[in-house]
């Protein structure tokens, strides 16, 4: 069976160091039927045609696993969302690279015979500093259409999966980061109150989520991730 890890943002090249085989030293072990899941602000791809996305979409496509990624509040929704979308582990998918594939919203895939749950987004905080559609995009935060229909699934599976990937978290989780780590991070989010709705009903094995850019253990069975690298399966 294969093996799955886990990391936080990687900001397009800003933090893509942590990628790297000092950093994951793991990685020299590992096989196509192994993968590395980003939880959100990729990063990639951020600009149509650009050299730099291309630069590093084929640095990472040429690594020994296989990436996945939801999307952050730092990515370029609009962009992905123009590559094919294709039906993978038993979910929806877009592939950005041959081993470059796109996470979509609320999809249960099947990965190493354990099941995982994806509803990316997050509120920017920095988003009065940047340009819709160049740097910045409405649709970081899922609509209520597809809050309404993330209910739907997850009761369709019964309310169990075994890992929950989003790129922020539910209200408790929230409070228990506290100010400190939360910072100017928006506090009245519909997604973290979505999450907390979730999370009261949901029977789950762990929850993984970036966006704090803190590697913290936060209960356990929810983990906030940046630099860290885990393994998961």
């Amino acid at each position: 069976m294969g093996r799955v890890y886990v990391t936080g943002d990687c900001h397009g090249e800003i933090d893509i160091h942590k990628l790297n085989t000092k950093n994951f030293p793991q990685q020299k072990e590992l096989t196509r039927e192994d993968f590395l899941i980003i939880v959100g602000d990729f990063g990639f791809p951020w600009k149509e045609d650009d050299s730099e996305d291309r630069f590093w979409l084929k640095w990472i496509n040429e690594k020994n696993f296989t990436t996945l990624f939801i999307e952050g509040n730092h990515d370029n929704i609009d962009l992905i969302r123009t590559y094919p979308e294709n039906e993978w582990n038993c979910g929806k998918v877009r592939r950005i690279r041959d081993n470059v594939l796109y996470l979509e919203r609320n999809q249960v895939f099947t990965i190493c015979d354990r099941t995982f749950y994806t509803l990316g987004g997050a509120e920017s905080t920095d988003k009065g500093r940047r340009i819709e559609n160049v740097n910045w995009w409405a649709d970081e935060v899922p609509s209520e259409a597809e809050l309404v229909e993330s209910l739907h699934v997850l009761a369709d599976i019964n309310w169990k999966v075994d890992y929950m990937l989003t790129h922020t978290c539910s209200r408790t989780v929230l409070n228990i980061l506290g100010e400190e780590v939360v910072k100017s991070r928006i506090k009245g989010e519909v997604l973290n109150d979505h999450f907390e709705y979730v999370r009261s009903k949901l029977n789950y094995e762990h929850w993984y989520f970036g966006h704090f850019h803190k590697d913290i253990r936060v209960t356990d069975k929810d983990t906030l991730l940046f630099n860290k690298v885990v393994r998961v399966i």
